[in-house]
């Protein structure tokens, strides 16, 4: 299978680092991370603690994917294509549903796919643009309904459907004269009012940033990175430099999750972030990753030290993960969560690796089936991981 690599896409962003004011406490015993351990590998099939499926994506002409997908539910599948600024729905066995393709410079269209949430319930998908400061809303079939003049400059990769009537997004801020640093301390949470625009901002206050550098002989940059995590149904905010890990509830409260060891913001020890990817009923998905990363004279950021944890929530145990599939046992497989099912996860399969796999005799099942009918040019095969209770 062909080895994709990690592109730095936002070299002159910074990366913000969080603390909570206002945020609820539970009396439950809070997990903590010892960032500065190092634990066993454990090679897991994912049969033995999942149900795993296949979705293939349906390819026509004008649906050619590439990109991430953002959304897999009950209701569809949502890919966005940054590079070619659209976004693709699927209906939720893969078939096609409809393309928004929008970008211009009129006022219904969008200058760039800043981030994207699509509201099956209100039939409608928003778009963030111009540094997130506006919102336009569109129909599924990418008709324009509205415009909302949002005035604040929103992160991108962290917008998400809150309720019925707002969305979750994440504030910046301009930070001058460097990082790893107290600043004034501002509320970054908000929630927009899907009808016109209306900002709210909930009681979480951040007054603490820091960065994940990358760095050659002659320049350093900052990579950003979401600071939300949204498993299924669950929203959590998990700023990378961060010591705790808060998930966000309905009502717009906010509990500790997680924790780290030792602290970045007083001790600013240990070489390593914590990162929460995904969360499923028993286990907590976790990348412990690396501080600080070297570019190489091809500009690619090279980085052998970060890796993924799993938590285990019964025995609390923590291990190093190494997942593999019975239909395809060769392959390593990295694990994503997105927006949509509970207690699920996925994994894109591209078509030339599974017809290169299929070719090499690697490939078993229900996998083999779909890969027989594949050509080289068609969508991805999403591979779907249902956890066992």
């Amino acid at each position: 299978m062909k080895k994709h690599l990690f592109l730095v896409t936002a070299l002159s962003l910074a990366l913000f680092a969080s603390s909570c004011g206002d945020a609820n406490q539970k009396t439950s015993v809070i997990p903590q991370i010892d960032m500065n351990d190092d634990y066993p590998e454990k090679e897991i099939c994912l049969q033995d603690i999942a149900e795993v499926s296949y979705i293939p994506l349906e390819t026509t002409n004008e649906m050619l994917f590439e990109g991430t997908i953002i959304e897999l539910s009950k209701d569809g599948i949502v890919g966005m294509d940054k590079m070619n600024d659209r976004l693709l729905l699927f209906y939720p066995d893969g078939k096609v549903h409809s393309l928004l393709s929008r970008k211009g410079e009129g006022p219904q269209e969008y200058i760039h796919l800043g981030d994207a949430v699509v509201d099956w319930k209100r039939k409608e998908i928003f778009v963030s643009h111009k540094g997130g400061e506006r919102i336009q809303v569109y129909t599924l079939d990418g008709g324009f309904k509205r415009t909302l003049e949002v005035n604040e400059s929103l992160r991108q990769n962290d917008m998400y459907h809150f309720d019925d009537n707002h969305l979750l997004a994440f504030k910046d801020k301009m930070i001058r004269g460097g990082y790893n640093k107290s600043v004034e301390p501002y509320r970054p949470v908000v929630l927009i009012s899907k009808e016109d625009g209306h900002v709210d901002s909930l009681s979480y206050t951040k007054d603490y940033i820091a960065s994940l550098v990358i760095s050659n002989l002659s320049a350093q940059a900052y990579i950003s990175s979401p600071v939300y995590v949204k498993s299924g149904g669950l929203i959590h905010l998990s700023d990378m430099g961060a010591d705790t890990v808060y998930t966000i509830h309905e009502d717009g409260s906010m509990s500790p999750y997680m924790t780290r060891t030792p602290s970045l913001v007083k001790d600013e020890e240990g070489d390593f972030f914590l990162c929460l990817k995904g969360v499923s009923n028993n286990y907590d998905f976790i990348i412990k990753q690396a501080k600080k990363l070297e570019l190489g004279s091809d500009f690619v950021a090279r980085d052998e030290k970060t890796h993924d944890l799993i938590r285990d929530k019964a025995s609390g145990e923590i291990f190093r993960s190494k997942f593999n599939n019975l239909d395809c046992p060769t392959w390593d497989v990295n694990l994503r969560f997105v927006a949509g099912y509970d207690n699920c996860a996925y994994y894109p399969l591209e078509a030339f690796d599974l017809i290169e796999a299929l070719e090499a005799g690697e490939l078993s099942g229900k996998l083999k089936s779909i890969a027989e009918g594949l050509k080289e040019d068609d969508n991805p095969v999403l591979m779907v991981v249902k956890f066992n209770e």
